[in-house]
């Protein structure tokens, strides 16, 4: 027998992927059923809970172990996507040879004829109707079955979309950075290319919340991302790291070129006065501090480039806040 497929773990142990697609399959044909909607936590828990009736106790504790909240579903959502192409691809196949089946019959039909005597014809014409009607039914099954797999691979788009980001800003999420940064790290040191982190932080953001409570200062999260976001390049990604902290990667881009680009979301995040839908007598102008560091080749990995990210960050903070400081690879500020 065949081993069964795997792919690495985030501590570098293999995962039953097999196993884990066919458990996913049937989390969301179960959330579909009941008419749940398939966000990550949800998506989570009914794989554990199904992989629970399956008996794999040891896989639910395996994942739980190895893959932080959030980075199961999407391992799961990524897997299932792929198995849907696989079976789609694998749909059209069975379709087209259905067609040609039918086409092969038909194109006999006539010499048949012409060569059998007629009431021998006659019962083996009835065969043939009743062959080319069968593949005339599965061939409309198969496409019934096509349009469900569409449903599903909607479904299974849009659970992939939920799991990248996060749900009340709508900035890319902390899994999709962990993603994200290692790519760019493997791609910076293969071929030698600039990365650079900008790490923001919403200057005494608890203070608004203490305030104004929690429903204002949900307002100010997305007000604060779709201000970053308008002044970034449609390549650069905003992500919200954690509470009011948010990183910004830009690829292709150097340490100057970055510190131009900080200082611009500084200046327009401390210009504006957010005017709250909950409350229209409040009005708030908020400031933030931002960290700047460039990764490089020499960097050992991309937790040194974020370290060095949000020590600048501290820095920044440190010496009065709504400012913008920047630490080279080599440790040096701007």
């Amino acid at each position: 027998m065949a081993p069964e497929e795997t792919t690495q773990a985030a501590a570098g142990e293999q995962l039953p992927q097999d196993k884990i697609s066919e458990i996913a399959r049937r989390a969301l044909k179960g959330l579909v059923a009941k008419g749940k909607a398939p966000i990550p936590p949800v998506y989570e828990k009914a794989f554990y809970d199904e992989a629970l009736k399956l008996g794999e106790e040891g896989l639910v504790a395996f994942l739980q172990a190895k893959l932080p909240p959030g980075q199961a579903a999407q391992a799961m959502a990524e897997r299932l996507a792929g198995v849907m192409t696989n079976l789609g691809d694998t749909m059209k196949q069975y379709k087209e040879r259905l067609d040609v089946h039918s086409e092969h019959i038909e194109g006999r039909k006539k010499s048949l004829e012409d060569a059998l005597a007629p009431e021998v014809w006659a019962v083996l014409q009835q065969e043939v109707g009743a062959l080319l009607s069968a593949n005339a039914l599965m061939r409309e099954q198969v496409e019934a079955s096509e349009r469900r797999l569409e449903a599903h691979k909607q479904e299974v788009a849009e659970l992939q979309r939920r799991v990248r980001f996060d749900a009340l800003t709508g900035a890319l999420n902390r899994g999709a950075f962990e993603e994200d940064i290692a790519d760019e790290y493997a791609r910076c040191r293969r071929y030698d290319r600039p990365f650079t982190l900008i790490i923001a932080d919403i200057d005494c953001f608890k203070k608004v919340n203490d305030t104004y409570g929690h429903t204002i200062g949900d307002e100010v999260l997305k007000y604060f991302v779709r201000m970053i976001s308008q002044e970034v390049r449609e390549i650069d990604r905003v992500y919200r790291y954690g509470g009011e902290e948010f990183v910004v990667l830009l690829p292709e881009t150097d340490f100057d070129g970055a510190l131009v680009v900080a200082e611009r979301l500084r200046s327009r995040v401390e210009s504006r006065v957010l005017k709250c839908k909950g409350d229209e007598d409040i009005s708030l102008k908020i400031t933030a501090s931002f960290g700047v560091t460039t990764g490089g080749p020499e960097d050992a990995n991309p937790k040194a480039v974020l370290a060095r990210a949000d020590k600048a960050l501290y820095k920044a903070k440190e010496e009065g806040r709504n400012r913008v400081v920047g630490l080279r690879p080599g440790g040096g500020a701007a």
